[in-house]
This record gives C-alpha cells, sequence and structure tokens, in this order.
C-alpha cells in the first residue's frame, strides 16, 4: 500500500436472517462481537491500516492543522468556572484549571462562600485511564455523601460510587451498567436506573447503604421504551418515566419511600406525551392530549388519573409549550410564541412574560435547584449575545 493509497476492506462472505429476510453483509467481520472491547486482530490490523494512511495523506497539512489549532485555542479561555448555584445550605460549582481536560467540582458553607472545597476531581479520576467521562454526581440531601457514575472505556456504560464527604471514604462502588443520575432518597438510600445488553434504560432500582442486595423497583418490558428518573421540584416525590418516540407513561414513589410500589399518573396510548412536576397538593402535567402544541393540567396528587385533570393554561395553533416548573409562589411555563422563545411566570392571579429586548434569541429554564424561591435561573442566547445566565 503507498502512502496515498487508501486501504481496501476485504469481502468475506457472511449471511443472517432476520424476519425471513436474508441479509448479506460481506463486512461483517469488521464487527468484533465483544465490542466495545475489539480483541480480533484482523480488525485491528486493518484499522492500523486506515490510520496509517490518513496519517500520511493528511501530513502535507500538518502545519496548516498547527495553524489553526493555535488559533483556535487563542480565543478559548484557558480557564473556565459555573455560574454558583445554592442549594441545602451550600454553594456548587465546577471549574476547567489552565491545560486541564476535566472539570473540578466544589463546593462552600453558603454562610462562607468563599470558602471553597474539592468535591470531586475529574482529572485525579482520570489519570490512570485512556479514556474518562463522569457521567453524573448527585448530593445527598444532608450534604453528607456523594454518589457519581464514571465511563472508562468509551462503552456508555457507567459505574456508580459513592463517597462519604466528610471523611472521603467509599461507601459503594462497582454498581455496573448505570444510567443516568442517582436520586437520593435519605442520606441513606437512593434510586439509579441499569441498562440492558442494548444500552437501553430499563430498570430502576433502590440501594440501601449498608445493605448487600439492591431491590427492583420497576422493569420496562417493552423494548423500544427507555426509562428515565428525576426528582420533582418540590421533592416529594421521584418519577419514573418510560418512554418511546410519540407515547409514555409516569409512575410517581414518595421520596420519603423509595421502596413504595409505583402509582402510575395515566397509562401509555398511542400518541399522547405527557411530563410531570409537582408542587402544593397538586402535579401539574403538561400534556399534548387535546392539543399538538400541549396544555398545562392539574390534578390533585392522591387523585392523579386523566379522569381528574383539569386544563390551567391552553396551548395553541401560536404558543407551543415546551417546559413547565413549579415553584412554590410561582409557576414557571417555557413556551414558544411563533417560534420565538418566551417564558411565563404565574403567581396566584396575575402572570406576565419575561421581557426580552432582542428580536430574536434563544432563552431556556437554567439551573433551578429549589422550591420554595422567587429567583429563576435562565440560559439565554443570540446572534449578538453570548451564552448567558441570567437571575430572575
Amino acid at each position: 500500500m503507498g502512502k496515498t493509497t487508501p486501504p481496501v476492506a476485504s469481502r468475506r462472505p457472511h449471511q443472517f436472517e432476520y424476519h425471513g429476510v436474508t441479509v448479506t453483509d460481506p463486512y461483517a467481520w469488521l464487527k468484533d462481537p465483544h465490542y466495545p472491547t475489539v480483541e480480533d486482530q484482523d480488525v485491528l490490523d486493518y484499522l492500523q491500516q486506515e490510520n496509517k494512511y490518513f496519517e500520511a495523506f493528511m501530513a502535507p497539512l500538518q502545519p496548516l492543522v498547527e495553524t489553526l489549532f493555535t488559533e483556535l485555542k487563542a480565543r478559548q479561555v484557558e480557564e473556565d468556572e459555573s455560574v454558583p448555584y445554592e442549594k441545602n445550605g451550600w454553594r456548587y460549582q465546577w471549574r476547567y484549571k489552565k491545560d486541564a481536560q476535566y472539570r473540578t467540582w466544589y463546593r462552600a458553607p453558603a454562610g462562607t462562600p468563599e470558602a471553597w472545597q474539592v468535591l470531586l476531581d475529574e482529572t485525579e479520576l482520570a489519570r490512570d485511564h485512556e479514556y474518562f467521562r463522569l457521567g453524573s454526581l448527585a448530593v445527598s440531601p444532608g450534604g453528607h455523601r456523594l454518589a457519581y457514575s464514571t465511563d472508562t472505556s468509551g462503552s456508555e456504560r457507567y459505574t456508580l460510587t459513592v463517597i462519604d464527604l466528610t471523611d472521603g471514604e467509599t461507601l459503594v462502588t462497582g454498581i455496573e451498567n448505570a444510567s443516568g443520575s442517582a436520586i437520593w432518597g435519605s442520606d441513606d438510600d437512593f434510586l439509579y436506573t441499569r441498562l440492558s445488553e442494548e444500552w437501553r434504560p430499563y430498570q430502576v432500582w433502590h440501594h440501601q447503604l449498608g445493605r448487600a442486595d439492591d431491590q427492583l423497583i420497576y422493569e420496562e418490558a417493552d423494548t423500544s421504551f427507555f426509562v428515565g428518573i428525576e426528582l420533582t421540584q418540590s421533592e416529594k416525590y421521584v418519577l419514573i418515566s418510560a418512554g418511546g418516540h410519540t407515547h409514555n407513561e409516569v409512575y410517581f414513589v414518595p421520596r420519603a419511600g423509595l421502596t413504595a410500589a409505583p402509582t402510575l399518573i395515566t397509562p401509555r396510548r398511542d400518541n399522547h406525551e405527557y411530563d410531570v412536576d409537582h408542587g402544593e397538593d397538586q402535579f401539574y402535567i403538561r400534556s399534548n392530549r387535546d392539543h399538538i402544541n400541549f396544555d398545562l393540567f392539574t390534578a390533585p396528587e392522591d387523585a392523579p388519573g386523566i379522569e381528574h385533570w383539569q386544563k390551567l393554561i391552553s396551548g395553541s395553533d401560536d404558543v407551543y409549550l415546551t417546559d413547565h416548573l413549579k415553584l412554590k409562589d410561582h409557576l414557571v411555563v417555557q413556551e414558544r410564541h411563533r417560534g420565538l422563545d418566551q417564558i411565563r411566570i404565574v403567581s396566584g392571579d396575575t402572570e406576565h412574560l419575561i421581557p426580552f429586548d432582542e428580536p430574536a434569541y434563544e432563552a431556556d429554564l437554567g439551573t433551578n435547584p429549589n422550591y420554595d424561591t422567587d429567583v429563576l435561573r435562565l440560559n439565554y442566547t443570540s446572534m449578538v449575545t453570548p451564552n448567558t445566565v441570567f437571575d430572575y
């Protein structure tokens, strides 16, 4: 093979059958059956040939590559940090140090906001691995424990770990095939989701610190459905959502009793999508039951079935309801008016849209971890305004 002659993968006879249809794939040998671990020497040899060809082909352009890289790097800040937010008596923030490839996460007591402590150092976690990615992290309600997930192979299958923030002790390690963020019930137990062999989040499990065996809370049998968990803004319930591309259903369990049998809000049916938040003894449900652009309903927490839904805000051909957030004294509704983002604040019998001066922009809800608050965090950007965080 010459320097600029690309390698040619050999064709090897291979057939398989799906649903009575025979498929011929002469390149099936290029997929190692042990993926994401690639051990097949034929596959590795071919990849090396591809890499050598690429390097030879790009060699004359290497000075230009270096020039472009230097120019782009000069336009990036060498150190970066997030806007801090406060939760349960602590302020939280991540930072990129100069030349760091990974973030360092910090927290500080709300009363002494400059007394930052390292919460989690991704650079240290990545030190002994060729690949590293942090999936999620979640601090327990009392602020004493941290659950985080990592991927060190690129498989997108995460391993969940729990550490004690008071002394750094590792309390839990090796929960494999985790997906998404853990949701704490107390400082001693949490829910998490697991992946199937096909990389589908399909189970919700409960882990009790100090107990050897985890408890299965929910399993989704429909292979087209993905399962996710989230905490309501009121923090009273954990929502378990199972859904596909066109329909879904949502269950809830009390945060104070994560092992309770999940309660279904309304069963799945074709072409019905809905999502849920909670506050002040009611569920707030955004649904496309009556209109393709969604309406917002309320339902009592002790009778959340669809027969009890009451319409609170109507969508229309001109207004598309895209998200909602229930705070203690306010209801926040993210909308799109004729293609332009708007955020509506409903407070008792009054309501208003947050004013944005520019004629074209994107605006959405930022990090809003607290329920009893009069401050709303927003993300905003436009063609002339860089990504900006506002507290309204």
